[in-house]
């Protein structure tokens, strides 16, 4: 296994997470005219630096990013642009280190709606409402006074993949 990406695809990788950071803040969407383009050149990179062999890990990488985002995205977590973004980074950076984006953009997402709830002074009244929801059933007004709110994943993705961009190994 190769330990380092091509420069090429580093700088494509947080080029394209850069574009859905912004787009996804902005519009609200991530753009098919971006994650296309950017699944495209995950394949042309990886069969250009690594042929064939180099090809079929990019498909792997693009199945273990869009997979688990497909799922989310049917039962109504996530949307479509979403999976593409997966799957587009997962070809490009390959099915290990889009795990890792996976886990880091996770752990961000927490972080934010926690930062938020904080803000919004609802905190503790969000988790005693978690902590109680085994034991009785949640009323309409429960989900909406401690809701989330607008976490996007998009942005924490590219977040994520700009931050581990850095301690990827390039050639």
């Amino acid at each position: 296994m190769i330990d380092t990406l091509p420069l090429a695809t580093t700088l494509v990788a947080g080029g394209f997470a850069a574009i859905c950071l912004v787009t996804d803040l902005r519009e609200r969407k991530i753009f098919n005219v971006v994650t296309y383009p950017a699944l495209a050149a995950g394949f042309m990179l990886a069969l250009a630096f690594g042929g064939v062999p180099g090809a079929e890990l990019a498909l792997f990488g693009a199945a273990v990013g869009a997979l688990p985002a497909l799922v989310a995205f049917l039962a109504g977590a996530l949307g479509g642009g979403d999976v593409k973004l997966m799957a587009a980074l997962g070809a490009l950076v390959g099915a290990a280190r889009v795990v890792e984006v996976t886990f880091v953009a996770c752990v961000l997402v927490v972080v934010w709606s926690l930062l938020r709830l904080v803000g919004r002074g609802v905190l503790f009244r969000a988790l005693r409402t978690v902590v109680r929801a085994p034991a009785r059933r949640l009323k309409s007004d429960d989900v909406t006074h401690v809701s989330f709110g607008e976490t996007l994943l998009g942005p924490a993705l590219a977040v994520a993949t700009l931050l581990l961009g850095f301690t990827w190994g390039v050639r």
